[in-house]
């Protein structure tokens, strides 16, 4: 929730100034529900057939967030009610 410009997390009783302030200090990972590896370069049965050599196997990728990066951005389509 915003107020005044100020970000309200309810459930853990936080507030942050932006989304890059949020990213800092809430936020330890980013996770792609579509990503796609191939087994023989991370050297993994991934789909458990057996093997290491299928190509594109869909599996969930989560990678650290990033420090001082600014990953999260406000999307136009939900806009925020500022309170």
């Amino acid at each position: 929730m915003r107020f005044g410009g100020t970000y309200y997390d309810p459930s853990y009783g936080q507030t942050y100034t932006d989304f890059k302030d949020m990213q800092a200090k809430a936020i330890a990972a980013f996770y792609n529900p579509n990503g796609r590896v191939d087994e023989p370069e991370v050297r993994l049965d991934l789909n458990g057939n057996g093997n290491q050599t299928d190509r594109k196997v869909s599996v969930f990728l989560i990678r650290k967030s990033v420090a001082g990066k600014e990953e999260l951005k406000e999307d136009p389509r939900h806009l925020f009610r500022d309170y």
